[in-house]
């Protein structure tokens, strides 16, 4: 495998890519799916506590104004 990302962004550069790194897209596709699965229920909670800071924040910054 190589050792470079590949970078492809548009559908002409896809069609650029050589076989080798084709194959290379489509065998980590499954992994990067399954941590993606297993990750958005720890990145929700943790939007939603950033969410929670932010609110608490700017109440604590009323309070210190009045």
């Amino acid at each position: 495998m190589s050792q470079k990302p590949i970078k492809a962004k548009t559908e002409e550069e896809l069609k650029q890519l050589s076989k080798e790194q084709l194959v290379e897209i489509i065998t980590a596709l499954p992994a990067i799916m399954q941590y993606s699965f297993l990750l958005a229920p720890l990145l929700s909670s943790l939007s939603a506590f950033r969410i929670y800071l932010i609110a608490a924040g700017s109440a604590v910054r009323r309070c210190e104004r009045k």
